[in-house]
């Protein structure tokens, strides 16, 4: 390695070291039974959530309700994210008349991002529409690092109930509640944070905008087409949840993407920062853990 990467890899870990601490303080916070830290923002979005899809946030699940829960939930991201590549033709925001998906591919595709797979088998600016882009490729991008957050926790809670069990009984590993995970993971840290790091991404030079193919003069004389579209927030979102699968077919290698060294790192960051929000269930911290058994039950 040259002298220059070095130093980026020794920045990189610096900024890890001091964002990741308090993205998992924050993040026990969020989790924890009683007040989070925005409840005053927060709390009345997530409430409006919860009515919508009748969920009530204080009743716990039992670990085959957790699952059960993640895999409808898996199903029906996956149709909607079908319908979507399968219909793009006549839907709207199709600047650059980007034809059906083909079934095949289609299926592939929905399958695969909402599973957080991201294997990407097409040119993304020639091949999806906007609306792919945005209310399903994206979508499922966010979905699927707010699923992978929610069974960590689940884990994490199975394991503090276990280690606990002897000093508050209790019929079932005490998990919580898939849809208030889910909905506190996408509306307390994922929606602010790619929020914020699509604004630093667009600063730098990223492509964010609802155009097609704009045609442009090279120094050489030549024609060449140039892809717009909402690319900052895709960038944003796939490596804020470890995900494949960019706008462009190259994915994060094309300059539009990813246009200098400083958002280059800033990727690298988003893709290290979110650490796992757990605590060891011994000593003090047992306490704690005996605290949140009761709550859920």
């Amino acid at each position: 390695m040259t002298a220059a990467a070095w130093i980026q890899l020794a920045v990189i870990a610096a900024a890890v070291g001091a964002v990741a601490p308090l993205l998992g303080r924050y993040l026990a916070a969020v989790h924890s039974p009683g007040p989070a830290p925005g409840d005053r923002v927060f709390l009345p979005v997530e409430r409006l959530v919860y009515r919508v899809i009748r969920v009530d946030p204080s009743n716990s699940q039992r670990w085959q309700t957790y699952a059960l829960s993640v895999v409808a939930f898996g199903t029906v991201s996956v149709l909607w994210l079908f319908l979507i590549l399968r219909f793009q033709s006549v839907l709207p925001f199709n600047p650059t008349n980007a034809r059906a998906v083909e079934p095949l591919l289609a299926f592939n595709v929905a399958t695969s991002f909402v599973t957080g797979t991201n294997w990407q088998s097409y040119a993304g600016e020639t091949t999806m529409s906007h609306l792919s882009q945005m209310a399903g490729l994206v979508v499922a991008q966010f979905t699927a690092a707010a699923v992978g957050m929610s069974v960590a926790l689940a884990v994490v809670r199975g394991s503090c109930t276990d280690a606990t069990r002897m000093a508050v009984p209790t019929p079932h590993a005490v998990l919580g509640n898939f849809w208030v995970d889910l909905t506190r993971n996408i509306v307390r840290i994922l929606i602010p944070i790619a929020a914020v790091a699509t604004l630093v991404m667009v600063s730098q030079g990223t492509v964010q905008n609802l155009e097609g193919n704009s045609t442009v003069a090279s120094i050489t004389g030549a024609r060449q087409m140039i892809p717009g579209g909402p690319v900052a927030t895709q960038e944003v979102l796939k490596t804020l949840g470890t995900n494949g699968g960019g706008f462009y077919n190259v994915g994060s290698a094309h300059p539009f993407a990813n246009p200098n060294g400083l958002t280059n790192a800033f990727e690298l960051l988003l893709v290290l920062a979110i650490p796992l929000p757990s605590r060891s269930c011994t000593g003090a911290s047992s306490a704690a853990a005996v605290r949140a058994t009761r709550s859920w039950r």
